[in-house]
Order: C-alpha cells, then structure tokens, then sequence
C-alpha cells in the first residue's frame, strides 16, 4: 500500500514538474514569442512600407520572401514554427501567456494599438439604433 502510495505521489509530482514543458520538436514559449514578435514586425513592414511604395510587388511573395528570412534570423523554419503555433493554438492559457507578453513588448517600445478602428475601416459600422437621432412620430 505505502510503496503504491509512493509511485503515485512521485508521479503526480513529475508530472506538476515537466508542466512547463513543451513537447520534442516545439518551440519554447520565450522563443515562440521572439519568432511571432519578429513576424508581426515583418507583417507590418511588408504592408506599410514596401507594398505602399511599390505596387508592382505581389503581396504574398513578399510576404513569404520576408517570413523565411525572419525564421532564419531565429534559427527555424516555418513547419517548426506552423507546427508549434498550432500546439500553442490548442493550449489557450500558454498563447495567452506569448500574446500578453507581446503586448507588454509593444507597449514598452511605444507601440499602441488602434484606438479607434472604426476610423480605419472603408464602410460605416455604427449600430442602426445609434444612427437614429429622435424617433419618428407617425401620428
């Protein structure tokens, strides 16, 4: 009984210990966030700087073009990261965990997300009942 009792509770133990841990062939979280920190960079310069100065470039070959050489710059490549994105995607508390630590990053560095979206979009997304300014009588 006690030795059963023993085998359990050093499971338990190594199991609550290896937690942390993600499986063989996945990135780390620090280093999961320094490849996705790196991509979302190298979304926006691709969008903002090299498609609005030059329309002959195809966007997605950019895209690409400019991916691979962020998975270089971070030593992987990108099956390692889709396959390590897709675990963290179906462990929620550790994307949250990569994606609050973003959001720490780009506020220490000045960077704030858009205030106001609504501005940005082409097409008016004010709720009906907002538009209306007094209702109509119909008597």
């Amino acid at each position: 009984m006690r030795m059963s009792f023993f085998i359990v509770f050093v499971t338990l133990i190594a199991a609550c210990s290896s937690r942390g841990n993600v499986p063989k062939g996945i990135l780390p979280k620090e280093k999961m966030e320094d490849v996705m920190w790196d991509v979302l960079r190298a979304d926006e310069f691709v969008k903002e700087y090299m498609l609005a100065r030059d329309s002959s470039l195809r966007d997605t070959a950019e895209y690409i073009r400019m991916y691979e050489r962020v998975f270089r710059l971070n030593k992987t490549n990108r099956e390692q990261y889709a396959g390590s994105f897709e675990y963290y995607r179906n462990h929620p508390t550790l994307m949250k965990e990569i994606l609050d630590s973003l959001n720490i990053r780009g506020q220490s560095q000045g960077l704030t997300p858009e205030v106001n979206i609504q501005e940005k979009l082409p097409f008016d997304v004010t709720p009906p009942e907002q538009k209306v300014k007094k209702p109509v009588d119909l008597n």
